[in-house]
């Protein structure tokens, strides 16, 4: 097969797996997830990484006095407020630690 042929497919197919895991991200936003938070996130260290039951990944900012370490490790409710192609945007339910 033509090397040009096999990026066009391949092109084809990573944005149909985009645009799917977009649309399936969409489905999220609205809901509370309980998420197990990871710790702040690697390109943003005030904004924690969480996952929720589904392995789904959560951004959540954190607030200027909060510290991503007091959250890691710990289960917290997060409702998803946007979706990404790659990823969720959630804030706490509630903003007490």
């Amino acid at each position: 097969m033509p090397r040009e042929v096999a990026q066009e497919r391949f092109d084809r197919l990573a944005l149909l797996v985009r645009d799917l895991s977009y649309a399936a991200n969409e489905r999220e936003v609205g809901l509370v997830r309980s998420c197990l938070i990871e710790g702040a996130s690697r390109r943003d260290e005030s904004v924690l990484s969480a996952r929720t039951p589904h392995n789904r990944l959560v951004h959540v900012t954190l607030g200027s006095a909060d510290d991503a370490r007091d959250y890691q490790g710990t289960v917290r409710d997060i409702r998803i407020t946007g979706a990404h192609p790659w990823f969720l945007s959630g804030e706490f339910t509630d903003r007490t630690g």
